[in-house]
This record gives C-alpha cells, structure tokens and sequence, in this order.
C-alpha cells in the first residue's frame, strides 16, 4: 500500500479539554478509515486521533483528534487569566495500516484551538 499523500487538511478549531473530540478534514490520496492521525502544534501540544469515514467526495475524508499532549503548564492556566483562542500553526501527519507516514511528512495550517 503506497503512503498517504496529503493535500489539505481542514479542522476550524482544535479543543485542549481532554476527551473531547474535534472532527475535521484531511484531503489526500492513499488514506482509508482507521488510518492514524497526528497532529503536532506549538509549545508541545499533540493531538492524535484516526480517520473515520469517507466524505463521497474524491479523496476527502473525515477525522477525529483529542489531545493527547499540553505542556502548557497548568498554574499558568489559574492565574485569572481569560481563556483565549490561540491561532496556531500545526503539522499533520497520517499514517497508514501499513505503517507508512504521509508524504511529505506533514501538512501545515494554521487553526485556532480553544481552552
């Protein structure tokens, strides 16, 4: 099976609170259902989650993350500081069932994630 090859990816937002999912796109040829999803961001956040369904739409599928690494400390988070949306740049990356990592290795966006 040849590796993903990513086009475009798409998630409006990306959520920090643990468990809670976020739902976007990934547009790219060589990616089926289950294959995994990763995503890095800025100051060591990681998001990882697995494509869930194809559109019907050429080569765009569904996706789902939750977070699953924030270095952001969490005193800092106490200090009656507003939560604010944050745009960040993010890098991601799919993986097939085979074990192979998309190419080029990542796609970048920017995309706001919220507290």
């Amino acid at each position: 099976m040849p590796a993903p090859k990513i086009k475009a990816v798409i998630f409006t937002k990306l959520f920090r609170k643990p468990m809670k999912e976020t739902s976007g796109t990934i547009e790219g040829e060589g990616i089926s259902t289950s294959d995994k999803v990763n995503i890095d961001g800025e100051n060591g956040k990681v998001w990882k989650g697995k494509v869930t369904t194809w559109t019907g739409n050429g080569v765009v599928w569904d996706a789902v993350v939750t977070i699953f690494k924030d270095e952001i400390k969490k005193d800092e988070d106490k200090k009656g500081k507003k939560a604010v949306r944050a745009l960040e740049t993010i890098n991601v990356t799919v993986t097939n069932g085979s074990n192979e990592p998309s190419t080029p290795p990542t796609m970048s966006t920017t995309t706001p994630v919220v507290p």
